[in-house]
């Protein structure tokens, strides 16, 4: 994460900066769409006939009934749903990116300088807005999937892991508080959210780490998120993996100042101009 593609460290005739970022994206989502639209083509059962019969013969009396019930049901389940998630969840993340490029004229990869965190106010703002949508998602997403027929007959009902998951992020709004408690006082905002870390010192290494570390896992779960298609969630996670960014690149650019303002003070000879670090 300690990459910096602004000013004058970005280095213009490195075969990486000159990657084409926006068309990237742009490919990659109609790859998403060709994988989708091929799994509309396809059955959800090798044999459609046998599944309906194993449905109805469920016996619930039989305490391992779900067990034989999920082991017959994916010997004769084709790919479709893994198709159709997959494909779906590849295109909604890469339009996305795409639309964040667009809007953020990146068009390669050393164009990233470009995109900025907000103000801090705005970015609680939006970040609370994003994370609560997460509620109405998680309805759709349940609805569709027992449209779909992910659910047997004899299941829960969706609405119990629906409560469950809207509590979740209810009460996600607190790690996030801490989060902005902890993140905020000091930063300096806006700011291109790849910038280096600078010198090396113990409360620079401190908050690398401290960010680092839970961007490693955030786009991690965005990954699974992508894989299994969970659409209107894709988004959001997206947003958090800024989020981390954004906040990262705010704390440091308050340490790389702060430190400008100490060199000056105490007349350092290696004293650095002052300047904003939100142009660095």
């Amino acid at each position: 994460m300690a990459f910096d593609f602004s000013g004058n460290y970005m280095l213009t005739g490195n075969l990486l900066g000159h990657f084409r970022l926006r068309l990237f994206f742009l490919i990659m989502f109609l790859l998403g769409m060709g994988l989708w639209g091929y799994s509309l083509s396809m059955e959800y059962y090798t044999d459609a006939e046998k599944m309906s019969e194993i449905e109805i013969n469920v016996d619930l009396e039989n305490p391992d009934y779900r067990q034989q019930y999920w082991k017959a049901r994916e010997e004769l389940e084709t790919n479709k749903r893994r198709y159709m998630d997959l494909g779906s969840g590849v295109a909604i993340a890469s339009g996305v990116l795409w639309l964040v490029c667009l809007v953020g004229r990146v068009r390669e990869i050393r164009d990233l300088h470009r995109i900025r965190s907000l103000d801090p106010k705005v970015l609680v703002g939006v970040t609370y807005c994003v994370w609560l949508s997460g509620i109405f998602w998680i309805f759709a997403e349940m609805v569709f999937r027992a449209y779909r027929n992910d659910f047997p007959w004899f299941a829960d009902a969706i609405i119990i892991p629906i409560v469950e998951i809207s509590v979740f992020i209810v009460i996600g709004c607190l790690p996030l508080a801490v989060l902005f408690a902890v993140s905020l006082p000091g930063s300096r905002h806006p700011v291109p959210i790849f910038i280096r870390t600078g010198k090396w010192t113990l409360r620079r290494i401190f908050w690398e780490l401290f960010f680092d570390v839970q961007f490693l896992i955030a786009f991690f779960l965005t990954l699974l998120i992508i894989e299994t298609g969970f659409h209107g969630v894709i988004p959001i996670f997206l947003f958090l993996d800024y989020l981390l960014l954004a906040l990262r690149a705010g704390k440091l650019a308050g340490l790389r100042h702060l430190s400008k303002i100490q060199n000056h003070q105490n007349n350092s000879p290696s004293a650095e101009p002052l300047s904003d670090s939100a142009n660095e």
